[in-house]
């Protein structure tokens, strides 16, 4: 890899908070309200404990890496080279899977709440196509698409939620007792396991310029779980916590409820332009990672990311992009969209099979490197 590649520390930081509030407004409130109840909100707070474990252990990591080192590197430091390119290449595939499901979530939710007689699978290709134009670029060009987005998708749920204040009704969000804190802090567990898909972003730290910083990512880690706490007291104040729990978009219809100017002016178009936006990023980055582990396990040069992008170059895996593109379309073709069969990838596989690539199997993988002195 050159020079050309590299992107800052603030840019690493915006991929991975614009990527994460596409899916966190797909889960939750909802899903806040249905563990937490009335009180949801309040597990924004509770897992800024557990978040701020999960970068501890992530900057002992990588604390006596060199600059420049991704996650695959410190992989093959602590499994050896056999080991960590089986795991890279493992990864590789179920980010390219996770792709897919995003790309079948986003097409349900544009068809549930807007296009209601549109076949999802027209969303499936139109969304991985302009992301599988940007994983064929450098990695730094998705970095600053989300430099540029970030401003935008911090200020679409502040305005929505500021637009509901004149019919809240904070009844709805009381009493707290001592019986919410068990609900509160399992329903802080999905909030760490769904902001945890921004572990996948270290398989790019060798993009990276300069060392992995705490206060880099501190801010903005508030700043999520405030848009979280301030998304879900907004939902129950409009609609209680029963009903928030039974909506599968409760954020959109929130929107849906409000407008700018009275009567004249909807503001459904804000959510989503967040959703849109917010996938965009995130399905991009992790067809760009996927590629990018898959050409590292087989062995491809790395400098195919500042090659001109010419797909008949075999030597240098270009077209092994276009593969991976294929293979998540793929995987979103094939999941059901009816509701009960896509429930069961969006509420139970999905989020199992990421709490162990994003928490478990980098703890196991911290365990051994600290007993090995290789961290």
């Amino acid at each position: 890899m050159t020079q050309k590649d590299r992107i800052s520390r603030r840019q690493f930081v915006a991929i991975a908070f614009v990527s994460i509030l596409s899916p966190l407004v797909r889960r939750f409130p909802r899903t806040l309200a249905e563990s937490a109840g009335r009180t949801a909100c309040l597990s924004a707070v509770f897992a800024a404990l557990p978040l701020a474990l999960v970068a501890a252990a992530a900057w002992v990591l990588f604390r006596r890496q060199p600059e420049g080192t991704g996650f695959s590197d410190v992989m093959q430091r602590v499994l050896g080279a056999s080991t960590s390119r089986a795991l890279t290449a493992l990864y590789g595939l179920w980010l390219l899977f996770y792709a897919g499901f995003l790309l079948c979530s986003g097409a349900i939710r544009l068809v549930s709440a807007l296009y209601l007689s549109a076949a999802p699978w027209v969303f499936v290709l139109f969304t991985a196509l302009p992301c599988t134009v940007a994983a064929l670029g450098q990695f730094r060009v998705i970095a600053r698409m989300a430099m540029l987005l970030r401003p935008l998708m911090l200020c679409i749920p502040i305005a929505i939620c500021l637009l509901t204040l004149g019919e809240f009704d904070g009844s709805l969000l009381l009493p707290v007792t001592a019986d919410s804190l068990v609900p509160n802090a399992c329903a802080a567990l999905e909030i760490v396991n769904l902001i945890s898909i921004s572990a996948y972003l270290a398989f790019a730290g060798d993009r990276l310029e300069g060392r992995f910083r705490l206060r880099d990512w501190v801010p903005w880690a508030a700043a999520l779980l405030g848009l979280l706490a301030l998304m879900t007291a907004a939902c129950i104040g409009m609609f209680g916590p029963e009903l928030t729990a039974k909506l599968t978009f409760s954020f959109f219809l929130l929107a849906r409820d409000v407008s700018a100017l009275g009567s004249l002016e909807r503001v459904e178009p804000l959510v989503v332009a967040l959703w849109v936006f917010s996938d965009f990023i995130l399905v991009s980055a992790l067809l760009w990672i996927g590629a990018h582990n898959l050409r590292t396990a087989l062995g491809f040069p790395d400098s195919a990311e500042d090659a001109p992008p010419r797909l008949t170059d075999l030597r240098r895996g270009r077209w092994l992009i276009l593969l991976c593109a294929a293979l998540s379309v793929a995987a979103a073709l094939l999941i059901p969209t009816e509701v009960d069969g896509f429930a069961c990838f969006s509420e139970r596989l999905v989020p199992r099979l990421n709490a162990v690539f994003a928490l478990a199997l980098p703890l196991v993988i911290l365990l051994l490197g600290l007993l090995r002195r290789k961290v």
